[in-house]
């Protein structure tokens, strides 16, 4: 029983695997191809402000992933029986933890750095353009530099910050779910069919 269930969960991970990387193709082509071509026609000024902007979404998802990953469900059921405004929505994300860790460390993360690569290589274009020299050279691999230690150091302190803080991260995104909800009539994530038990969160973590 125990080897077909641990099949079933095997399955279930490539599946969800293929999923992921079909949707992060089907996304990642039309938007770095736009966010290039929008790049191009920037000021340098703003596209430098687009771009930090976009390694800063790529850490903030990365965080989010691993605070849903290792938060607990528990605190977050007081907060529902007191009807609190996003408990309920912080308890999907915990049940559906695999797949919001998929979606927000992957998929997003992913075509994040893709983006980020795309429109730096763009503004290097710009600089060249703009005129060559061995100024602009410096210049290129400075800013690129710049790019990979803001998205690994920003990445690395991010975690840290992702698991001291699971429990505040998970409410604050399960409390935008709520106003998605009821703003917006749009539910993100439905309800899984059965909660994991904290002891096999644990097991699952070790």
């Amino acid at each position: 029983m125990g080897n077909n269930n641990g099949g079933d969960h095997r399955r279930r991970n490539l599946i969800r695997g293929l999923q992921f990387g079909v949707l992060g193709f089907a996304l990642g082509i039309p938007i770095t191809l736009a966010s290039e071509s929008v790049m191009r026609r920037m000021n340098l000024v703003v596209a430098f402000g687009v771009l930090l902007l976009i390694v800063l979404l790529h850490i903030g998802f990365d965080i989010i992933g691993i605070a849903v990953a290792v938060a607990e469900e528990t605190p977050f059921h007081a907060l529902s029986a007191k009807r609190m405004p996003g408990a309920v929505q912080a308890i999907r994300l915990i049940r559906n933890a695999e797949k919001v860790a998929g979606f927000a460390n992957d998929v997003v993360g992913d075509i994040s750095g893709t983006i980020s690569g795309a429109a730096g290589a763009a503004i290097l274009v710009r600089l060249a353009v703009i005129g060559p020299s061995i100024w602009d050279t410096l210049i290129s691999v400075a800013f690129l530099s710049l790019i990979a230690a803001l998205t690994v150091g920003g990445k690395a302190a991010g975690k840290g910050v992702a698991i001291d803080d699971s429990f505040a991260i998970t409410y604050a995104v399960g409390r935008l779910l709520y106003w998605l909800e009821n703003r917006l009539g749009l539910t993100v994530l439905a309800e899984p069919p059965r909660a994991r038990s904290s002891p096999d969160r644990k097991n699952g973590r070790n």
